[in-house]
């Protein structure tokens, strides 16, 4: 039997009225009894296992939360399993007429010199349940763009559509606006899909495409559809700037419903201060920007990140009015979980005793922990081939961390895990070793007491306490000189997890 999204509210009121409504294994750690609990399991927010892993138990805490489980295996109905359906934003169905004023245009507004100028830039941000446990977000993408001049006919030669490794373009269309009033369609022959190598050797999917009859008076408009898996959809960066002046950006963002969670979506602001609108009647909460002027780089300029308008929309169950106390209490989970983590056995206590040795200090025994772990133990991320990366995921526990003493018997972990090693070793060593959150130079410029999201310290180092002071260390990184960090690492803050408090500390500054 099919069951509404009425009958499926009416048989979730009638469970929670019950004694005990038992979470499905791995959902959640408690059983409701009257009375809301946050389930889910904290490790997974403590960052010390792998991105992925943290994604997908991220999904999962998504979709059964305080007690919302119309998503749980309980009052699962066969609606609920099956695609959800949705009606496409209006630009998908047939395209926007263009204004006459816009036709009309002889001039850019927003950036007198440009030579394109964008008219209209709309997405349609659709987060959405496939089946139990399993999300996914939709990014429904309309570009309307002019053309001014021979500039602007050269520099929109080539659109390219750039998605991730985890992510699919599809439904690309386009259509070109003659000033003689002529309409040509883009052919789908036109389309191509390519690979870019990025650094370390990473592909990129850019799906390309010329549209036809660009010249000077021509309004060209386009769109294009993202899929998003649902490990990747707790944070979102909504970007406003491109390349070209826009008039006006708009996002429309639909967060899951408060029947598959309890999580509220939330935004950020940085760089901009865009108008947030009211949901409309389908759910949509519009996000505006007008009047953007490109993005234009410059050499030893800081990183885009700290540059360009950007809204970081994302999930989160509450939010936090005491920036001391939520660091605080990130802290002490991350100094649980670690503890827990360091279980040692009599083969990694005697690596211990070998490679401290002949340790004349504290400091030399951090060295050669480091030099000990790199030198017989792989990093994952750097030094196994794809295959063997998909074999060592396959073979990693469902729902737990690894262990020091397991880590260290596969000869192999991530960097996180290579992280967690060290700490084992230096505690075995009677070194007061503790996990560090750590920002980075690469993104925004971090303020824990504006920032209170733990997206934004998304490095994990290791803090060593020599004296009334901490040192921050990173195991993984083989080609520095032990105790240096990368570049990105160094004078940031660090959340140093003790288990009383939080402390953030600034990582050092080396040079050489």
């Amino acid at each position: 039997m099919v069951a509404d999204a009425n009958s499926r509210v009416i048989i979730f009121k009638k469970l929670l009225d019950r004694k005990s409504v038992q979470c499905k294994p791995g959902l959640c750690r408690y059983a409701f009894r009257g009375k809301k609990r946050i389930p889910g399991r904290d490790w997974i927010n403590s960052g010390l296992v792998s991105l992925a892993a943290r994604r997908r138990f991220m999904t999962i805490r998504l979709l059964a939360t305080l007690g919302r489980f119309a998503l749980g295996a309980t009052i699962f109905s066969a609606a609920a399993l099956a695609q959800p359906t949705h009606q496409p934003p209006p630009e998908f169905l047939d395209w926007p007429e263009i204004t006459e004023g816009e036709k009309q245009m002889r001039a850019p507004l927003v950036e007198k010199d440009s030579g394109a100028e964008v008219l209209v830039w709309r997405v349609h941000v659709l987060d959405e349940v496939l089946s139990r446990n399993t999300l996914q977000r939709v990014f429904y993408n309309y570009v309307r763009l002019k053309v001014f001049n021979e500039e602007g006919k050269e520099q929109t030669s080539t659109i390219d559509l750039r998605n991730d490794e985890r992510s699919s373009i599809i439904d690309v269309a386009g259509r070109t606006l003659k000033p003689d009033g002529t309409i040509l369609q883009l052919e789908k022959s036109a389309i191509h899909e390519r690979d870019i190598v990025r650094v370390g050797g990473r592909k990129r999917k850019v799906t390309s495409f010329a549209m036809p009859g660009v010249e000077p008076g021509t309004i060209f408009e386009y769109r294009w559809k993202e899929v998003l898996d649902g490990d990747r959809i707790q944070h979102v960066r909504l970007q406003f700037q491109r390349e070209f002046p826009i008039q006006k950006v708009t996002y429309f963002v639909k967060p899951l419903s408060w029947e598959n969670t309890s999580y509220q979506m939330r935004f950020q602001a940085f760089h901009c201060q865009p108008a947030f609108g009211k949901a409309d009647r389908d759910g949509y909460t519009p996000v505006i920007l007008e009047n953007v002027p490109p993005f234009h780089e410059e050499p030893y300029a800081p990183s885009e990140p700290n540059l360009r308008p950007w809204v970081l929309a994302y999930y989160q169950l509450e939010n936090p009015k005491d920036p001391d106390r939520y660091w605080s209490d990130i802290g002490k989970k991350a100094y649980q979980e670690l503890k827990n983590a360091l279980r040692t056995n009599d083969e990694l206590n005697a690596a211990t005793a070998t490679a401290t040795g002949q340790a004349q200090s504290d400091q030399d025994k951090v060295l050669n922990l480091i030099r000990y772990i790199q030198n017989n133990l792989r990093n994952v991320n750097t030094d196994l081939s794809d295959s063997e990366r998909e074999k060592f995921q396959e073979g990693l526990p469902k729902n737990r961390v690894r262990t020091s003493a397991e880590i260290f018997k596969s000869g192999m972990g991530m960097p996180d895990e290579l992280n967690v090693v060290f700490a084992a070793m230096a505690a075995q060593a009677g070194l007061d070793a503790r996990l560090a959150y750590a920002a980075d130079w690469n993104d925004v410029v971090f303020n824990p007491k504006t920032m209170t999201n733990r997206y934004y310290l998304d490095n994990i180092t290791m803090a060593v306490k020599f004296g009334d002071s901490w040192k921050m260390y990173d195991v993984s990184t083989k080609l520095l000189t032990p105790g240096m960090l990368p570049w990105r690492q160094e004078g940031v803050f660090a959340l140093v997890s003790p288990h009383f408090s939080k402390i953030f500390a600034k990582g050092p500054i080396t040079l050489g």
